[in-house]
């Protein structure tokens, strides 16, 4: 069974606040050489293997893409911490 409070925030978590002028959108798709669109669906892939990490019985594995979207995200240290 789904854990839909659990995804709400996860989905609703914006990993730009506070803005700033090289934030973690912008830097991701930079070093990456991505579009905004595929950053911001890479995003979205991380938060659902962070959700299903979360909420499995199981180990599970990223993908190369979500991989590098959640190593950026170690990066920035105080968003981690609060995702």
């Amino acid at each position: 069974m789904m854990n839909k409070d659990l995804w709400e925030k996860i989905e609703l978590f914006d990993f730009d606040h506070p803005p700033s002028e090289y934030d973690f959108t912008l830097r991701l798709a930079h070093e990456n050489y991505w579009t905004q669109n595929f950053t911001k669906h890479a995003i979205l892939e991380y938060k659902k293997f962070m959700y299903l990490a979360a909420v499995s019985d199981m180990m599970v594995s990223p993908s190369d893409i979500v991989d590098t979207v959640w190593h950026q995200h170690l990066i920035f240290t105080k968003s981690y911490s609060e995702f």
